[in-house]
């Protein structure tokens, strides 16, 4: 048994209410009319009987659809910080490298400075030269947090009458030429 819409206007309903359902046997037949079909507009059958559940499907796959932009563009964030933090890093260490070595004739004692300087800035010193115009270039890595990914950062410092300003510090990253 099923529930069956009769169609039509119904009295005692208005026009925008639907009419009874009256539970009938499909497997009635109606003279001359063959047996009775379900309507699409009835609760139990017919298109809305195959739609029923789909604004649930498209809110999950709108709620899907946001979460995994959020993931997206919290991993970007986090790899924006990373980048940010090694530059930084690599900048500190440049000049606490370039303060030692105005006060030093040795470029050892520069880099341990600037060792220290990064691994304080959660960095990892990479690389660090001397040239012997006072110059200290520095290389630093920052390991993500996140998925664990790596950043690099670059940067030189120097005395205030060479080529580099201890002020200016020129910063370098993986799309841009060392200065």
């Amino acid at each position: 048994m099923q529930w069956v819409d009769l169609g039509g206007w119904w009295p005692g309903r208005g026009p925008l209410q639907s009419p009874p359902m009256q539970r009938v046997n499909p497997d009635v037949r109606r003279p001359g009319r063959g047996p009775l079909r379900r309507s699409c507009a009835s609760p139990g059958g017919g298109i809305r009987q195959r739609e029923r559940g789909s604004g649930t499907v498209l809110v999950l796959a709108v709620v899907a659809l946001i979460a995994g932009v959020s993931v997206l563009v919290a991993l970007v964030g986090n790899a924006v910080a990373t980048r940010h933090a090694a530059g930084a890093a690599a900048d500190l260490a440049a000049l606490a490298a370039a303060q030692a070595l105005a006060t030093s004739t040795t470029g050892d004692v520069a880099c341990r400075s600037a060792v220290r300087s990064a691994a304080l800035n959660g960095a990892v010193l990479r690389s660090c030269r001397t040239d012997p115009g006072g110059n200290v270039t520095v290389r630093v890595t920052v390991v993500s947090r996140v998925l664990r990914a790596t950043a690099w950062g670059e940067a030189r410092a120097g005395p205030a009458g060479s080529d580099v300003s201890p002020l200016l510090v020129t910063r370098r990253g993986p799309d841009m030429p060392l200065q």
